[in-house]
Formats: structure tokens, C-alpha cells, sequence
């Protein structure tokens, strides 16, 4: 009886939580739909805008996945949205990091660059766009200091003062990505409890950039205090 009281909890709070986490994507579709409507300053709207939009897409392939009981297939989808969450949080505390995210993808794009068949010529052109970006980015904002350093996602993290998170959620689910042993053989099911709040927290990040940028702001606490509550229970 124990044991049937224990899955009857475990389902509940499955539906439960899973259930904030389409309210809070709901949200965040309504908010980035009223924005693409809307005029904007650049880059320091565009980037939170196409990673709020980002997480957005993780989300929804995650609960399609998650209602049709997929559960190995929907964790593939969290790291991803983990690592959107965290840059929009970093440039919120540092805005200057922005451009060391640009970089950091500019120099992915120069090492895709030297595989091609006509390298120079490829090379040469990935360079004159990154100048004309970085001549962009230096006039929209003078008083940024551009280092041109790659931004490890841990340091994206400490900026964005959730370093711990980093170092908990993110390398769990990195194991799900990265094709980990135990993450293959089914070692972490244990932890599944963990999926549903992960989602729901960057969702909720999304919605919060969305809403940052929006003059008819949407109400983001209900689903804060949702999110609260659903940890304390848990807990219990």
C-alpha cells in the first residue's frame, strides 16, 4: 500500500508540474508573438527575444515528447534550454558579456570555416562580416568593453550568479546529451522528479526576458509562486 500511495504521489506531481510548465510556455508564446509585432532597439532586445524564443521551442518539443511518455527522448531538450537561460541572465547582470558570446560563436564558425573545400575564400568572408559586427556593435554600444576572450558557459554562469545551478542541473543533464553511460543504461531515472522543475525554471526565464521587453508586461509572479510551491512539496 506503501508503495502504490508512493507512485500515486509520484504521478501527481508529474501531472502537476508538468501541467506549470505548459501554462508558463503558454505565457511565453502570447508575450513573444505581441513582440514580434513590435519595433525594437537592436541587439539588446534581439537577444533576449531569439533566446527566450529558443527556450520557447525546447519547451514545446519537450512536453510533446513528455505526453506521449517519452521520457528519454524529452531530456535531450533541457540541456539546451538550461544553456539559453543561463546567457540571458549573464548579459542581464553583465550586458558587455554579449559580445563575448558573440565571439565565442564567430570562433566555432571559423574552425566550421577551415573544414570547407575553399577555406581562404570562406575564411575571408566570416571575417569581413565578423568586423562589420563588431564596427555595429561598437557604434549601438560605445561604453562596452570588447574582450575578444571565448565565454565558458560556467563563467556565463557565475556572472549570472547560479553558478551552483551550473554545477548541479546543467551537468546532469549534459550526461543526456553527451550520450554519458549512465545516463544511456538508465542510471538516472531516479532523478526524473528534477525534469519537470528544470523546464518550468527556464521557461520562466524566458517569460521574464519577454516580459522585460514588453510595455503591456505580463504577470510572471503567479507562476514564480507556482514554481515555489511546487519545490516546497516536493521536499516534503
Amino acid at each position: 500500500m506503501e508503495a502504490m500511495s508512493d507512485d500515486n504521489a509520484t504521478r501527481a506531481f508529474e501531472a502537476k508540474s508538468l501541467e506549470l510548465v505548459r501554462d508558463i510556455q503558454s505565457e511565453l508564446v502570447t508575450g513573444l508573438n505581441a513582440l514580434g509585432r513590435k519595433s525594437h532597439r537592436g541587439l539588446e532586445d534581439q537577444f533576449p527575444f531569439y533566446s527566450a524564443s529558443h527556450i520557447n521551442r525546447a519547451v514545446e518539443g519537450y512536453l510533446l515528447l513528455r505526453q506521449q511518455f517519452r521520457f528519454d527522448a524529452s531530456r535531450l531538450l533541457i540541456r539546451p534550454a538550461i544553456e539559453a537561460a543561463i546567457k540571458i541572465l549573464a548579459v542581464r547582470n553583465q550586458p558587455d558579456l554579449l559580445y563575448r558570446i558573440a565571439y565565442s560563436e564567430h570562433l566555432e564558425d571559423r574552425k566550421l570555416v577551415a573544414r570547407a573545400a575553399d577555406a581562404a575564400a570562406y575564411f575571408a568572408q566570416l571575417e569581413e562580416k565578423w568586423c562589420e559586427f563588431v564596427k555595429a556593435y561598437s557604434d549601438h554600444f560605445p561604453k562596452h568593453e570588447l574582450v575578444d576572450k571565448r565565454l565558458p558557459l560556467r563563467c556565463a554562469a557565475i556572472a549570472a550568479r547560479i553558478e551552483a545551478y551550473y554545477d548541479s542541473a546543467y551537468r546532469l543533464y549534459s550526461q543526456f546529451a553527451h550520450a554519458a553511460f549512465r545516463a544511456t543504461t538508465g542510471n538516472l531515472d531516479d532523478l526524473h522528479t528534477h525534469d519537470n522543475r528544470t523546464m518550468a525554471l527556464c521557461a520562466l526565464t524566458g517569460l521574464d526576458a519577454v516580459t522585460s521587453l514588453n510595455e503591456s508586461a505580463l504577470d510572471v509572479e503567479p507562476f514564480r509562486t507556482r514554481l515555489s510551491e511546487l519545490h516546497v512539496n516536493v521536499e516534503e
